[in-house]
């Protein structure tokens, strides 16, 4: 079936080529073309961005509801608290293996065949996660359900990047953003309550029962909205009707030549292990949202230490105590907002109508002194007789200052790298959810050892260790690109290709240019 409707392709009156094997006609997009999925209607569009950041925001809520049922698994199966931590642990690790794999699949087969495969086996998983009776059969396949599940982090800031022309994109991604932080503190607090009633087994039912509705609406409301891969459609349905025999091929395959997936998947693991060891915009960077994501994730180990043992407080209302993150979180995604206005505004007064990627780490300064002010003000707070809700609402600059950070970072890595912007992505996806893995790890032994005070203060003074790094990048990063190998050598391949620097869309979870962008490119140049 045609993906918008009951259209069927058509040739348009005229086409470029002659129809042979040498010179195919080229099948482009035609004006106003409803089959371009630029064309959809508005509230189609928004409600297929919905589901794509719903479908991420219960991933990533996965990752921390289970960790309210620690304490349950625990007394279940008689497992040390690490051991059953690795439920959750595990489950981040997939999300650093996933997207190697989903990016270079979504850009051979489409988006939609790749997510309705793999997030309908993440819903499986979570299935026999919620059934099984044995603790290393739900670590394994959380753990596979993670890397399965992944598949949203990929896929939803790509959507709304098919379906939104440049100027929409910006505010659209600052709203759609905030599922991959939002998850995760959304999940203490229903985890909380819910183990109290249903134990483990029931939040594990939550998770199965979430991601089989967003999977079934996924697969019953959601087209594809890859433009080469709808043209590849058209093209050889054109090619089959045709009684002269004439061959037809989108523009897009045909400048490109043929890809197969090998060459996909060597770019997409092989260029960001090359930026995790040579290029120092990378490791900074990466290892500066690595170190919040997993001050994030260490909170949600260190919480039910702090406000159940030391406060006394039952499960449910500990887990209200995140509420100062989620409302952090969602000021950052409204600041962005606004800030993504104050950008478009730089970039028209800027020669060539293009802001110099210094210009995306403005918010970043703010986000920078927030993060670990809002930290160590839990460490000081966080023991009675000061009331409970006190560390909970001083955790308000952390949430904000986190998703600040995050979303100012990979835009300037986005628009410093270009072409090759999707593996330094990757890159930073992997080092981040390796440290979002472990951090849970040692937080237990880290607060029991140190005191609430002083076990926060750990992650604070690594936050404030990196706070001059957006200031020092803001200052001087013309002159660190300048020194960057890659940067340089993507700069040179836009050069050659006629000089083309369109707009980048702005950074969301899984967002920016394609793996395929970076093969082509890498072809064009002669590079691998």
């Amino acid at each position: 079936m045609w993906p918008f409707g009951s259209q069927s392709p058509r040739a348009p009156a005229t086409l470029e080529g002659a129809g042979t094997a040498d010179d195919p006609y080229l099948v482009d997009w035609e004006l106003n073309d409803p089959c371009n999925p630029l064309s959809m209607r508005p509230a189609l569009k928004w409600f297929v961005s919905a589901i794509n950041a719903a479908a991420t925001l219960v991933l990533a809520f996965g990752s921390s509801v289970y960790v309210s049922s620690v304490a349950d698994l625990e007394n279940r199966f008689g497992v040390a608290p690490e051991t059953a931590l690795l439920g959750a642990s595990l489950y981040v690790v997939g999300f650093a293996v996933g997207p190697l794999l989903w990016a270079p699949l979504g850009e051979l087969l489409g988006r939609r065949v790749v997510f309705v495969t793999a997030y309908g086996g993440f819903f499986a998983c979570s299935v026999v996660a919620a059934l099984a009776d044995n603790l290393p059969l739900i670590i394994a396949t959380r753990a596979i359900g993670g890397a399965l599940g992944s598949v949203a982090m990929v896929n939803a800031g790509s959507v709304v990047g098919d379906m939104f022309s440049p100027a929409e994109r910006g505010r659209v991604s600052a709203i759609f953003s905030s599922a991959p932080f939002f998850g995760p503190v959304l999940g203490p607090i229903v985890g909380g309550f819910l183990s109290q009633t249903a134990g483990w087994r029931g939040i594990g039912i939550l998770i199965a029962a979430l991601t089989g509705v967003l999977w079934l609406l996924y697969c019953a409301v959601v087209p594809e909205t890859y433009s080469p891969v709808l043209l590849r459609i058209r093209a050889e349905a054109l090619t089959r009707a045709d009684v002269d025999g004439s061959l037809f091929r989108s523009r897009i395959d045909h400048k490109n030549g043929p890809k197969t997936l090998s060459q996909s998947l060597r770019v997409a693991l092989m260029r960001p292990l090359v930026m995790l060891v040579s290029e120092a915009i990378v490791i900074v960077l990466s290892t500066y949202m690595a170190i919040l994501y997993g001050a994030l994730y260490l909170l949600f180990a260190a919480f039910p230490v702090i406000f159940q043992q030391n406060y006394r407080l039952p499960a449910g209302i500990s887990g209200l105590a995140f509420l100062g993150i989620a409302v952090g979180v969602l000021l950052a995604v409204v600041y962005m907002f606004f800030q993504n206005t104050k950008y478009v505004k730089i970039a028209k007064a800027s020669p060539g109508g293009k802001a110099p990627p210094e210009a995306r780490l403005l918010p970043a300064r703010l986000g920078a002194v927030a993060a670990p002010l809002g930290l160590f003000a839990f460490a000081i707070t966080n023991t009675p007789p000061i009331p409970f809700y006190v560390p909970a609402a001083v955790t308000v600059p952390f949430g904000f200052g986190i998703v600040v950070i995050f979303l100012s970072l990979l835009n300037y890595l986005l628009d410093t790298y270009t072409i090759y912007a999707a593996s330094a992505m990757a890159t930073s996806t992997v080092v981040r959810s390796i440290f979002g893995a472990v951090f849970p790890l040692f937080a237990r032994a880290l607060f029991q050892k140190l005191g609430p005070q002083f076990g926060a203060a750990v992650p604070a003074t690594l936050a404030a260790i990196c706070v001059p790094f957006p200031f020092l990048f803001y200052r001087y990063g013309s002159k660190i690109r300048e020194k960057s190998r890659l940067s340089q050598e993507a700069r040179t391949i836009l050069s050659q290709m006629g000089g083309k620097t369109e707009k980048k869309r702005p950074f969301s979870e899984g967002h920016g240019p394609t793996e395929q962008d970076e093969l082509d490119n890498c072809k064009n140049s002669g590079s691998g």
